[in-house]
């Protein structure tokens, strides 16, 4: 980045490097993992489980909160908690999802062949095609965030955002295809402004 660049030039180089990473999914996703992530999700007839550690962290806390909305039961965990026991939780029939961008996180490289031996799928999601999470996961979905926020690319911004949207498309298509309408929505959110929306 420009040295000499004022704050506006700044925000905007910073805006065009979010929106640059997120056309590009378009042209680097394998559609049709994702097509099948979507069929798995949609027949589970378990929990999904969304792990990550740092900034993955935050996507998979928030894919576990939109997933619920769409009637996909799911929860997120904390890794370092889960290594101390909790992985207990995980049955025959769930979905286990690890989110890294290297796809060598230390603490989920250990859980996945925890989550195997419990009778979990796994679906991993990383930008790394040679990782052991592409490499170990039944689908590995990968993608490239092209450039994070800072020179050199050690803040997880852009690819935080990219991890986020596959899970929110996956999810999106999920709904679709299990058919969730206005009235699904209406019995789990009656408050708040989507409760006032969907009022009679």
């Amino acid at each position: 980045m420009v040295k000499n660049m004022n704050n506006k030039e700044v925000l905007k180089e910073m805006l065009n490097r979010e929106v640059n990473a997120v056309n590009n999914l378009s042209k680097v996703l394998d559609f049709d993992k994702i097509d099948k992530a979507v069929e798995k999700i949609a027949n589970c007839k378990g929990n999904v489980i969304f792990a990550g550690c740092g900034s993955s962290s935050t996507a998979a806390f928030r894919a576990a909160n939109i997933y619920n909305f769409l009637y996909i039961p799911s929860v997120a965990i904390n890794v370092m908690n889960a290594l101390h026991g909790e992985y207990g939780m995980i049955r025959e029939g769930d979905i286990f999802i690890p989110i890294s961008k290297s796809g060598n996180t230390e603490e989920l490289v250990q859980s996945i062949p925890i989550a195997k031996k419990l009778g979990a799928y796994i679906i991993g999601l990383t930008e790394n095609d040679n990782s052991y999470i592409a490499e170990n996961s039944h689908i590995a979905i990968t993608f490239n965030s092209l450039k994070e926020l800072d020179d050199k690319d050690m803040v997880a911004t852009s690819s935080t955002t990219c991890s986020s949207i596959i899970l929110d498309i996956i999810g999106g298509a999920v709904m679709k295809k299990n058919n969730i309408t206005d009235k699904d929505f209406k019995l789990i959110h009656p408050n708040g402004a989507v409760g006032q929306m969907l009022k009679d």
